[in-house]
């Protein structure tokens, strides 16, 4: 088994090879044939192994970062895809990519589910119906108490009990909007109604409907979420319990506190990082053609540039490094690549596509802080990372543009290097 630390976790405490992910004890012997798990296990993330999800990947992680949290059994290959495509170590997971498990003949299939941030709409003016209600009585009764914005009062079935195709609420939101998630607030504390397994559909008519997200949550008080499988644009929703929760045996409820109704944000997120002045620091690079030396890169001017040699240079060669002048906190760093000049030929050449990016206090001891690609354009480029001291940061290039074959260029406008704001 793989571990998320990198530490072995193939032997038993014998010291015996674990075979899939059974440990070799006693009468388990690593000769005998065991059937390979495709299970997967992290730390880090939310994995569901019966409905093959992996959730809360955070934004812009690297397959190589997510390959390290995650833990699966000996002999079996991985690989993160992206449609057909493999996806490589530096390249960043994206919603609905991938992990495609492989042992002997057979192959298992995750989706991976990026973090993302949603917003709920504004429940007013919804018109809220359910296939069974009991009459208000306290604090507990129609589907509307699952629309009041208050989790003290919750929508219930009939007390009779009810057949379980009748556990559902259906939402018309008066007009058709984009939708992601369905967040379901169960009853305070639990207890009779909670939804187990659940489905979500969707419709723009009332009556042809189309399975959006299904799947089972825990039967207890905590918020539960349900992310579409996709993007969609519907008015009407319908949530069903495939399965309830009852306390009293031979019944069937459903009930929930609140319910609501969200879609991705990509509203871009404010900067909160604030870049220093740059006076009185310095550059040097690890080569440089005359007349567009590294101090370029701190002129203020886009239309200035370091460039290396001319005649080309060893990838190794493509760096640059900056002094601060004085240890401070760093956070990010902004590279602004060569600008377009209306040249057909050799417009990008030096622009980092791949990069490195290392932070030290005295010019010796480094420390790497940032790795990722960027696209071959000429907008500017942002790297951020956990706030470190440092005096140095370094900058390289470990693939950079070339319009002249077997030639490797590095470039540079500008770069500004920011702290996490107060």
């Amino acid at each position: 088994i793989v571990d998320a630390n990198g530490f072995p976790v193939d032997k038993d405490f014998f010291g015996n090879k674990v075979t899939g992910l059974n440990p070799d004890i006693g009468a388990h012997e690593t000769n005998t044939p065991d059937e390979v798990s495709f299970d997967v296990y992290s730390y880090k993330y939310e994995v569901d192994n019966e409905r093959k999800l992996i959730l809360n990947i955070p934004k812009d992680t690297t397959v190589k970062q997510f390959r390290e949290n995650i833990i699966y059994s000996n002999g079996v290959k991985a690989e993160v895809k992206h449609d057909d495509k493999v996806l490589g170590d530096e390249d960043k997971i994206s919603a609905l990519d991938k992990l495609v498990l492989t042992a002997e003949d057979k192959s298992v299939e995750y989706t991976l589910r990026v973090k993302v941030d949603y917003k709920e709409y504004d429940r007013k003016d919804w018109k809220v119906t359910a296939g069974s209600e009991q009459s208000k009585s306290g604090n507990e009764g129609p589907v509307s108490l699952a629309f009041d914005e208050n989790k003290q009062t919750f929508w219930h079935t009939s007390w009779d009990g009810c057949k379980q195709d009748e556990v559902y609420v259906t939402i018309d939101m008066k007009q058709p909007q984009k939708l992601d998630m369905l967040r379901y607030v169960p009853r305070p504390n639990g207890g009779n109604g909670n939804f187990i397994g659940y489905k979500v559909s969707v419709s723009n008519d009332g009556e042809r409907w189309e399975e959006v997200s299904s799947g089972t949550w825990a039967n207890d008080g905590k918020d539960k979420t349900a992310i579409f499988n996709q993007s969609v644009t519907a008015q009407y929703v319908k949530l069903e319990g495939t399965k309830t929760f009852t306390q009293e045996g031979g019944k069937i409820f459903g009930s929930a506190a609140e319910i609501y109704l969200g879609y991705e944000d990509n509203t871009p997120v404010q900067d909160t990082y604030e870049e220093y002045s740059r006076e009185g620091w310095k550059a040097t690079a690890g080569i440089s053609q005359e007349g567009q030396e590294a101090n370029n890169v701190l002129d203020g001017e886009k239309s200035t540039l370091w460039h290396t040699s001319w005649e080309g240079c060893k990838q190794s060669d493509v760096w640059v490094q900056l002094d601060m002048g004085k240890v401070q906190p760093v956070a990010k760093l902004r590279y602004i690549p060569r600008e377009d000049n209306g040249q057909p030929d050799g417009a990008t050449n030096g622009n980092f596509l791949k990069y490195k990016l290392s932070v030290s206090t005295n010019g010796e001891d480094w420390q790497e802080v940032a790795t990722g690609t960027w696209e071959n354009d000429f907008q500017d480029k942002i790297a951020t990372f956990k706030q470190v001291d440092a005096r140095y940061i370094k900058l390289e290039g470990l693939q950079t543009a070339s319009a002249e074959k077997d030639k490797i260029f590095g470039s540079a406008a500008e770069i500004y290097v920011g702290h996490e704001a107060n």
